[in-house]
């Protein structure tokens, strides 16, 4: 009897070392499966990342090279095609019509603009519909930046309208709309300080290419920016985006299809996001992950 109960009491010690055995087990193979989302969710921010590079770029027709038209229009020469704007690109070409509405105040300029460079690896071919308006210390609209001596201390800002398609070496872009607001203070400074009044909105359809994984996907997206306190040169000239300040918060939404190479978890991607301008390059923090951004070309790359 004695003899039988030590090798129960020696059963249950085995059952009590499998059990755990086997939850150490279970646990190395959740840990392994957490990192791999892990990985997988940053190759989903990764391309979110160089989706809204592309997005942004002043080449590209992004956010920066609108914000880039409204340091133009803050200057007595105006809006005009300014093909020196950028520094990689080696043709380019500009059209610019313009018309104004004596009743209310507002200018509405169409731009038709292509970028490229000797290479072929980057080149834009864009459209934009913009409405803007003069206004005096007062409130009041004028026709010009500048009538008489009087320069404009504000301007509104609208854009109404887009449309265009991007090629860079990681993304095939094509933009499908585009519309925002902002309103320009300081106009009659050296130093103009832009806000959002409406969020600048944006969809497209991004092919992203990574060539070293053998991967290829496109992001049916949607991107929103806002503003805050972003300010620059009077009249935006060569290399003006190493001139600037500022934050630009945004969000980013897309829906993934999978071409060829690696996958992630995430068939939808929704991120916030922060970049912050000032120096050389912006910098965007979004998902935990900072990048840098090339403001003309739109490449984004780790710090």
């Amino acid at each position: 009897m004695q003899r039988i109960r030590f090798d129960l009491k020696q059963l249950g010690l085995y059952a009590v070392v499998c059990l755990l055995s086997g939850l150490l087990v279970i646990g190395c193979k959740k840990d392994d499966s957490t990192v791999a989302v892990q990985q997988m969710d940053a190759q989903a921010t990764e391309d979110a990342a160089a989706a809204i590079g592309a997005a942004v770029a002043v080449n590209n027709g992004g956010a920066f090279d609108q914000v880039a038209d409204v340091m133009d229009v803050a200057a007595s020469v105006g809006l005009y095609g300014t093909a020196n704007r950028s520094i990689s690109s080696t043709v380019s070409t500009d059209s610019v019509s313009k018309s104004y509405d004596d009743a209310s105040g507002w200018w509405t300029v169409t731009i038709d603009r292509q970028r490229g460079n000797q290479t072929g690896l980057y080149y834009s071919n864009y459209h934009r519909v913009y409405k803007y308006q003069f206004l005096k210390n007062d409130g009041s609209f004028q026709k010009y930046y500048l009538v008489g001596t009087d320069t404009a201390y504000s301007i509104k800002h609208q854009i109404v309208s887009g449309s265009g398609t991007v090629v860079t070496p990681r993304v095939d872009n094509k933009l499908l709309s585009v519309d925002g607001a902002w309103t320009a203070t300081n106009t009659n400074t050296p130093t103009v300080t832009i806000n959002s009044t409406a969020p600048y909105n944006r969809t497209a359809s991004d092919t992203v290419i990574w060539t070293m994984r053998n991967a290829q996907r496109t992001l049916n997206s949607s991107l929103t920016l806002n503003f805050a306190n972003v300010t620059g040169a009077r009249g935006s000239g060569l290399n003006w985006h190493k001139k600037t300040s500022g934050t630009v918060t945004g969000t980013y939404h897309a829906t993934v299809t999978f071409q060829k190479g690696d996958t992630y978890t995430e068939k939808t991607i929704d991120r916030t996001f922060t970049i912050t301008l000032g120096g050389v390059k912006p910098v965007v923090k979004i998902g935990g992950l900072t990048y840098l951004i090339d403001a003309e070309t739109g490449e984004v790359a780790a710090p």
